[in-house]
């Protein structure tokens, strides 16, 4: 039986990731925050995993989540502010995560 449950998984981490960096981003607008920012596009990930996996399981969805937060705790520790790109109109090309850092 097929179930788009996991879709929907995806598209959570997705909204969550932007929820989180839009509050990321108005906190930076508000502190005047100097560290260099990183940007990342969850939902371009998101889409390179549905194309690659279709009909992802719930664990593929955790999986993904999972190595998301990983590269974003990384960067952080590296002293990067990490924004979802949904939240940039126009930034240089050297601030955006390239969308293959998440491997198989």
């Amino acid at each position: 039986m097929s179930t788009n449950i996991p879709l929907k998984n995806y598209f959570v981490v997705a909204c969550l990731s932007s929820v989180i960096s839009g509050v990321i981003s108005y906190s930076l607008i508000s502190n005047n925050i100097t560290n260099p920012i990183a940007v990342l596009d969850v939902q371009g990930i998101a889409k390179i995993a549905i194309d690659k996996n279709p009909k992802p399981s719930e664990s593929d969805s955790k999986a993904l989540a999972q190595k998301i937060s990983t590269i974003t705790d990384t960067l952080v520790e590296q002293g990067y502010v990490v924004i979802d790109s949904a939240y940039i109109l126009k930034a240089p090309k050297d601030t955006y995560v390239d969308n293959n850092i998440i491997e198989d």
